[in-house]
């Protein structure tokens, strides 16, 4: 697993907060949606405030990010502009597991349990003294992407390749010479 670029440091964390702001470098996102159909078409930006809400961080902000993808329809390049919000409330990973023993919600791969609440379902995790923004960025990306991208609104699709070009009868294969003297002979007879 690589090193996260994009940290957040939480240890001296209060209920002001503070602001992070950094570029999303293009050697960054290319790495980030390795093996998805998107390229970056030059550097973004994650720009959020966060701060502590008991042991709780609370993460509000904006994602920006140029990309491209195949258009679905002629699979030519189709620009797709980023600009998201990101908001996070992360919990501690130590009271996340608490909540579980406790019983009032179960793991997510625990077959008893029955669905994920609303309230689990807001709920990320972070360890330790900071909280790794990647993860969250690559989501945050990849969730505004559309399903058909397309180049244009008006994009035709792919068309029909062009025709071939007439040929004389000197220029056709002699072994086609019958099949073209049967294909005059009817038309001459109008069986066209």
């Amino acid at each position: 697993m690589t090193k996260p670029e994009h940290l957040l440091e939480v240890h001296d964390l209060d209920a002001a907060g503070k602001a992070y702001a950094s570029p999303l470098e293009i050697a960054w996102v290319t790495r980030a949606l390795d093996g998805c159909d998107v390229t970056p078409t030059g550097p973004g930006r994650v720009e959020v405030r966060f701060s502590r809400s008991g042991d709780d961080v609370v993460v509000r902000g904006r994602i920006t990010q140029p990309l491209t993808a195949p258009c679905a329809r002629c699979l030519g390049p189709a620009t797709i502009d980023v600009d998201t919000e990101l908001s996070l409330l992360l919990v501690p990973a130590a009271s996340q597991k608490a909540a579980y023993a406790r019983g009032r919600s179960g793991p997510p791969d625990d077959p008893r349990r029955e669905e994920t609440s609303p309230a689990d379902a807001d709920l990320d995790v972070y360890e330790g003294d900071h909280v790794a923004l990647d993860g969250f960025v690559r989501e945050a990306i990849l969730l505004e992407v559309p399903p058909f991208p397309l180049c244009s609104a008006s994009c035709p699709g792919i068309g029909a390749p062009p025709e071939a070009p007439v040929t004389t009868a000197g220029d056709i294969d002699p072994r086609l010479q019958p099949l073209l003297a049967l294909s005059a002979r009817l038309k001459k007879d109008g069986k066209d």
